[in-house]
């Protein structure tokens, strides 16, 4: 009988692991490597962000010069987000994430080059991170609509979960391996090397990706350059522009979405940038445990996007994204008044859990609203929200100059609050159960 027993109960936690649904999204080969190309690159946008804030910081000494880093990283998603969304609707999605990832390869092979002959100004350092910010801007839309693509509406918050998943992780890892490598080698030359090797594998991964538009290649030809066909395409993309905008305001959940997308990005986001100031200024840690300040918030951001990724049927994906937009400004804000090193841990471990819920909710709510032929410019509208953020960079900015970091943090964390507060009470709909359907209601 104790046999029986114990046969009955390994074969019931068989079933239910098996029933475990948080890599659905991985039995599908092309999504795999979109996985990890997305992964590659997210690690190498983190590494790119710590370590040129550590140099301005030691090139300078001004938090509002390292403020900077994450406001010209920001930037060119408020000028370029809709092209992003554009060009992941009208071509190969596969060949614009090759495209951006070799000008990421170009620009850190050119960023090593100075730092090995000694010519590096701080400046440099707002130079390189725009090229990323230009890259990240003009691939974001195409690689959110690809995971749509390759696994369809039904695994869709399964797939940008694991997405997010990559995020974090490369949230960990990143600034981690970046401010390892300075502590190892007193250079910042050294993380550059390790970049140049990141954006070369990300592009043979991407190669292998085989999507449903393979047969709409990006081509540019000298007949785009005349004068006709830059007035026709200008005439074109500002249409789209007034017709998604006009689309967002009849959406109400996606209008939720981007308005708390911009409240995000201007009172709270602008933060990371702020911590190796704090670190060294309030915490009195070193790079290592710089990074690793940075990057504990990716293990929290992390175990919030394998618990969604193992939700199969997820509903009142609204809530989630507003209930972690709150959450992630209160733990900031409680941040501002810490002064104990492993406190400040514990609360950029709950700003990121918070912040999963967030962010793979907003990929999510907009992806599952929104109409397939115009998923990627309604992204791009998105991606235009999100370059707000440097007007946010340069709020703390001037914040942390005046009333110095924290109370930069807990100002700006407060006003954030209140704001999205404000916008739940007048868009209710985004904490709606079904959003498509609400959405839809005439």
């Amino acid at each position: 009988m104790l046999s029986v027993h114990w046969s009955f109960m390994v074969n019931n936690l068989l079933v239910r692991f098996l029933n475990i649904h948080t890599f659905d999204a991985f039995h599908d080969k092309n999504y795999r490597f979109l996985w990890i190309s997305d992964f590659l690159t997210y690690t190498g946008r983190w590494t790119n962000l710590t370590v040129l804030a550590w140099l301005v910081h030691e090139l300078t000494s001004s938090a509002f010069k390292v403020s900077l880093v994450g406001f010209f990283l920001m930037l060119p998603f408020l000028f370029i987000g809709l092209l992003g969304g554009f060009l992941s609707d009208n071509f190969n999605k596969k060949h614009i994430i090759v495209i951006t990832q070799i000008i990421n390869l170009i620009n850190a092979g050119i960023m090593a080059f100075l730092l090995h002959l000694k010519l590096t100004e701080y400046w440099h350092a707002y130079i390189c991170i725009s090229v990323v910010g230009i890259a990240w801007a003009l691939d974001m839309s195409s690689r959110r609509s690809l995971v749509l693509d390759l696994l369809g509406r039904r695994n869709l918050s399964n797939g940008i979960a694991l997405d997010f998943v990559g995020i974090h992780l490369s949230k960990v890892i990143g600034p981690a391996i970046g401010g390892l490598l300075i502590s190892l080698f007193l250079d910042v030359l050294y993380p550059y090397i390790f970049l140049t090797i990141i954006y070369l594998i990300t592009i043979f991964t991407t190669y292998f990706i085989k999507n449903e538009d393979s047969t709409k290649p990006l081509q540019i030809s000298v007949e785009i350059f005349k004068y006709n066909k830059i007035a026709s395409s200008a005439k074109k993309i500002s249409s789209d522009i007034l017709a998604i905008f006009r689309y967002a305001v009849y959406e109400k959940s996606i209008l939720a979405v981007l308005i708390i997308t911009v409240i995000m990005n201007v009172f709270l986001f602008p933060y990371l940038p702020i911590i190796p100031v704090i670190a060294k200024d309030v915490l009195h840690v070193g790079p290592f445990l710089m990074g690793l300040l940075i990057s504990i918030d990716g293990i929290g951001a992390l175990s919030g996007s394998v618990t969604i990724a193992s939700q199969s049927n997820l509903t009142y994906q609204g809530r989630i994204y507003v209930f972690g937009a709150l959450l992630a400004v209160i733990a900031i804000f409680i941040f501002s008044f810490s002064s104990w090193y492993y406190s400040s841990l514990i609360l950029m471990l709950l700003v990121g859990l918070a912040c999963s819920g967030f962010a793979t909710m907003q990929s999510v709510v907009t992806l599952t609203v929104a109409e397939d032929k115009i998923k990627g410019r309604t992204f791009g509208m998105v991606q235009v929200c999100i370059g707000t953020a440097p007007f946010g960079s340069l709020l703390i900015g001037n914040l942390a100059s005046t009333y110095g970091p924290t109370t930069a943090l807990m100002i700006s964390s407060m006003i954030g609050f209140s704001l999205i507060l404000i916008s739940i009470i007048f868009l209710p709909n985004i904490l709606e159960k079904n959003l498509r359907l609400s959405n839809h209601k005439k």
